[in-house]
């Protein structure tokens, strides 16, 4: 099965640096995935640049599967959609079918302009090993690889205890301090909601899947985000994706996941088959769902 993925297009009427006026779809297309942020902004001329780009895809033959980013977040979709046949897929699911294979999508986007993972390191010194000038990108990804297990063994393997008992021992096994503590518990709140939603919807399928969402996810070489900090604030090399969702791929381990919004063109196996589509990339994704391959290629850059 070939599907062809669209990462950050981020079109904007003055002009785009991929022509996507000459794009041709391949015959051998099963399927096209566009993984939000079609649009760079979300004013009337924008958004009707953005329908003809994917006017355009949905005159081809492969169905069309759209996930809302932050910068093209759900509301928008009315619009970028309106009289299209492809699929608006956020919190639900679809199905791509070929003669011998059958593959379930699962789309995950953005209902609004902001997205920051479920627990922020910068907000509690016990978790940020930071100093706002430079990074330790090996401190950076341990500290993420703690809260990560922490909330993957508490949410997700030994989930019995109330909200509130939860947040406490969480807190008690991350060191957060006491000052920070009211904060940290509306914040595991969020994550324990989004993980739980999440859970849900990748739980449900029984065929193959591929989950297809906006934000990556969190702690892989996936969720660098290209554009992070200000000038009082250095935040490179942060993780930035969302937790819960890691949380879900990890419980639930679907064949593959593709993902936008960070801006970084990586792959790795988590043992989920995990691939960030990068700037204005297009990408040919080949999933051999009978012997558990996958394989992909990039058209544009």
């Amino acid at each position: 099965m070939e599907v062809l993925a669209f990462g950050d297009a981020h079109i904007k009427p003055t002009g785009d640096a991929v022509d996507y006026d000459s794009l041709t779809v391949p015959a051998s297309v099963d399927a096209i995935i566009v993984a939000g942020d079609v649009v760079h902004r979300t004013d009337a001329e924008s958004l009707d640049t953005g329908h003809e780009f994917l006017a355009r895809l949905d005159a081809a033959d492969p169905p069309v599967f759209c996930v809302p980013g932050n910068h093209d977040p759900l509301p928008a979709y009315d619009t970028l959609l309106d009289g299209l046949d492809a699929t608006l897929v956020h919190e639900t699911h679809a199905t791509i079918e070929t003669d011998d294979e059958t593959l379930t999508v699962v789309g995950w986007g953005l209902e609004t302009t902001t997205f920051a993972p479920e627990i922020e390191l910068t907000q509690f010194p016990a978790l940020d090993p930071g100093d706002g000038t430079e990074s330790d990108q090996y401190a950076l990804d341990q500290a993420s690889s703690t809260l990560e297990d922490v909330a993957y063994d508490l949410l997700v393997e030994n989930d019995a205890e109330s909200p509130r008992e939860q947040a406490r021992e969480a807190a008690d096994r991350l060191g957060i301090e006491r000052a920070n503590r009211p904060t940290f518990a509306q914040q595991w709140n969020h994550l324990r909601t989004a993980y739980q939603r999440l859970s849900t919807l990748f739980g449900a399928p029984t065929d193959p899947t591929l989950v297809v969402t906006h934000v990556p996810p969190y702690n892989t070489a996936l969720d660098e985000h290209h554009s992070i900090g200000t000038r009082e604030r250095d935040l490179d090399g942060y993780h930035v994706g969302s937790i819960a969702l890691t949380l879900a791929l990890r419980e639930h381990t679907p064949f593959a996941a593709l993902s936008g919004h960070s801006h970084r063109e990586r792959y790795e196996v988590e043992p989920t088959h995990l691939l960030g589509l990068g700037f204005q990339v297009i990408a040919s994704v080949d999933l051999d769902l009978q012997r558990g391959a996958f394989g992909y290629r990039y058209l544009h850059h």
